[in-house]
C-alpha cells in the first residue's frame, strides 16, 4: 500500500513539475521585466490583434533576388512570425486573453498549412514561431498541442535526418547553413519539450563549433564570403542555440568547456571590427557566385562597402546574455536589448547569466 502511494505521489509530482516548467524551457523567464518593456510589448501586441494569418504552404528566399519567384510573397508571409511573437509576449506580460488567442491563431494556421522543406535558410525564421508556441503552449488545448507538436517534430526529424545523411556521405556543411539547421532542429525539440530530441542535435552543434570557427576565432563564412555580415549570420544561430539549450537545462556549453571557449573566441575575434579598431570592405574576395549576382542587381547590403558595426547589435546583445563581459560593447551598439529578448531572458545580465541553471528533464 505504501509503495503504491509512493508511486502515485511520484507520478503526480512529475506531472506537476512538467506543467510548471514547460513554459520556461525556451526562456529564462525572469520576473524583473521593466514597465517600459512591458508597455512596448503591449503596443506591439495591440497592433497585431485581429490580424489574419498569412500562412503559406511554401517559403522560398534562398538563392533568389527580390522580385524573383516566391521571394516577395515569402517575405510578406514571414511577417506573421514577428506578429505572433509580439502577441505571445503581450500575453505573457499583459495577461490579456485576446493576445493569447491571436497568437494561437497564427501558430495553428501555420501548423496546418506550411510543409517543411528542410532548407535552413528558408526556414531559419520559423524559430520565432517556435518561440511563440513555447510561450503560449501551457494555455492551449490538448488538440492544439498535438497538432503543433506533430508539425514541430517534422522540422526536427527532417533537419536531423539531413545532418545525419550529410555526415554519412562525408558532405558535412560547415557554413552558416549548418548553424541555422542546428538552431531549427534544436528549437523545434525545445518547443515540443522533448529533451531526448534536443540531445540528438548536440553532437552536430559541437562539431559545428569546431568546423565553422577556426582556431584563431575567425569564421568559415568570413573566409568564403569575405564578409563580416555572413560571419554574424553564422554566429548568431550558434549563440541563440546556446541560450535556449541552457534555459532548457541542457549542459552543452558549461563555462570553461572547449565548446564555450570556442564560441567566446569567435565573438572576441569580431570585437576589433565592432569597436572600429579594424575595418572591412565586404565581399571583395567572395568565392560565392551569388554574392556577385546580388551586387550586380544592386541588392542593398551586398556591394563592396564598409561593414557597419551596428549590424552586430543583435548578436552582441545575445552574447551579453551568454557572457556579461559583452554588455559594454552591446550597449555601445544600442543602449538596450530588444524587447523580445528582455521578455525571454530578463533585464541586464549579471554574472549569473554565464552559468547554467538546472531545469527538470522532459521526455
Amino acid at each position: 500500500m505504501l509503495a503504491h502511494a509512493t508511486v502515485c505521489t511520484t507520478i503526480i509530482w512529475a506531472l506537476l513539475t512538467q506543467t510548471a516548467w514547460s513554459r520556461d524551457l525556451w526562456c529564462d523567464n525572469r520576473r524583473d521585466l521593466p514597465v517600459t518593456v512591458g508597455a512596448r510589448l503591449g503596443e506591439i501586441a495591440r497592433k497585431s490583434v485581429g490580424a489574419a494569418p498569412n500562412a503559406a504552404r511554401e517559403i522560398r528566399t534562398e538563392g533568389l533576388l527580390p522580385g524573383q519567384g516566391l521571394y516577395d510573397v515569402s517575405m510578406k508571409s514571414k511577417e506573421d512570425f514577428r506578429k505572433a511573437l509580439g502577441l505571445a509576449y503581450g500575453w505573457r506580460t499583459q495577461h490579456k486573453q485576446v493576445y493569447r488567442d491571436s497568437a494561437r491563431r497564427f501558430v495553428v494556421a501555420w501548423a496546418r498549412t506550411y510543409r517543411p522543406d528542410f532548407n535552413p535558410i528558408d526556414e531559419t525564421d520559423f524559430t520565432q514561431l517556435f518561440e511563440t508556441y513555447a510561450a503560449i503552449k501551457d494555455d492551449l488545448s490538448e488538440s492544439d498541442r498535438q497538432l503543433v507538436d506533430r508539425w514541430l517534430r517534422k522540422f526536427h526529424d527532417g533537419h536531423v535526418a539531413e545532418l545525419r545523411r550529410r555526415e554519412a556521405a562525408h558532405e558535412v556543411q560547415t557554413s552558416n547553413w549548418q548553424s541555422h539547421r542546428i538552431k531549427i532542429a534544436t528549437g523545434a525539440a525545445i518547443a515540443i519539450g522533448d529533451m531526448a530530441l534536443v540531445s540528438a542535435v548536440e553532437p552536430f552543434y559541437q562539431a559545428q563549433l569546431r568546423a565553422n570557427i577556426h582556431d584563431d576565432g575567425s569564421i568559415e563564412d568570413f573566409h568564403t564570403r569575405d564578409s563580416l555580415g555572413y560571419a554574424v549570420y553564422s554566429l548568431r544561430p550558434l549563440v541563440e542555440t546556446a541560450l535556449i539549450t541552457r534555459a532548457a537545462g541542457a549542459q552543452w556549453l558549461p563555462p570553461g568547456s572547449t565548446g564555450y571557449r570556442r564560441l567566446i573566441g569567435a565573438l572576441d575575434w569580431m570585437l576589433p571590427f565592432v569597436t572600429g579598431t579594424k575595418t572591412h570592405i565586404e565581399y571583395v574576395h567572395s568565392t560565392v557566385h551569388f554574392d556577385r549576382v546580388r551586387e550586380r542587381a544592386g541588392v542593398k547590403g551586398y556591394g563592396h562597402s564598409a561593414w557597419k558595426p551596428a549590424n552586430a547589435r543583435d548578436l552582441f546583445w545575445l552574447a551579453a546574455y551568454l557572457d556579461p563581459k559583452y554588455i559594454s560593447v552591446a550597449s555601445s551598439l544600442h543602449p538596450k536589448p530588444a524587447s523580445f529578448l528582455v521578455a525571454c531572458r530578463g533585464t541586464v545580465p549579471t554574472s549569473e547569466a554565464s552559468g547554467a541553471r538546472p531545469r527538470p528533464s522532459h521526455r
